[in-house]
């Protein structure tokens, strides 16, 4: 992580949120979360962590109990979309935040028992990206009715995404793979 940006120590029962400091020590920021899994930064810079067993934190107190099992995690101006995992037909959530303050969840649609989704990213025109593990795929979702726009297939067991720099290159798609030994 460069300086500034954020890590997750999920080793033990207390997991804690790192930031990397500009000479590249860690500083914890926030500790005391369960299974920190990840990492969103909402406007106005507060940081939420998702744990896949439980709940979202801000500063490791409790940011919202409401979406069953949150995992992967992308912000859009005033929404966070939330996937759940470890649930029937996990769903995809939008959370309202008012102020840095967490709404009532909006589910967008729901996966297939199964799927595990996991990583989230929003793509240089907003189009929301979610692994699927189980299939070994990757779709992308149409937020206004929750259909699956593409789908991109061939992978072990796809997990964390992130784009490139969405200035310079806004179409390159970085994929960790659960149980695999490459990064895409």
């Amino acid at each position: 992580a460069a300086p500034g940006e954020f890590t997750l120590d999920g080793s033990g029962d207390d997991g804690a949120l790192l930031q990397v400091t500009a000479d590249g020590t860690l500083t914890t920021r926030a500790s005391g979360m369960p299974n920190p899994n990840a990492i969103a930064t909402l406007p106005g810079g507060t940081v939420v962590v998702s744990d896949d067993t439980a709940a979202l934190y801000v500063d490791g107190g409790l940011w919202s109990d409401a979406v069953p099992s949150p995992n992967g995690m992308a912000v859009d101006g005033d929404t966070l979309y939330v996937v759940s995992t470890f649930v029937a037909d996990p769903p995809l959530w939008a959370v309202p935040i008012n102020d840095g303050v967490a709404g009532t969840p909006v589910e967008v649609t729901r996966f297939e028992t199964g799927d595990t989704p996991d990583g989230v990213a929003l793509d240089a025109d907003n189009g929301l990206w979610v692994a699927l593990n189980a299939p070994g795929a990757i779709v992308q979702m149409d937020l206004t009715d929750g259909t699956i726009t593409d789908r991109i297939e061939g992978f072990t067991t796809p997990a964390s995404l992130s784009f490139g720099d969405l200035s310079a290159a806004p179409c390159t798609l970085y994929v960790t793979e659960l149980y695999g030994t490459r990064v895409l």
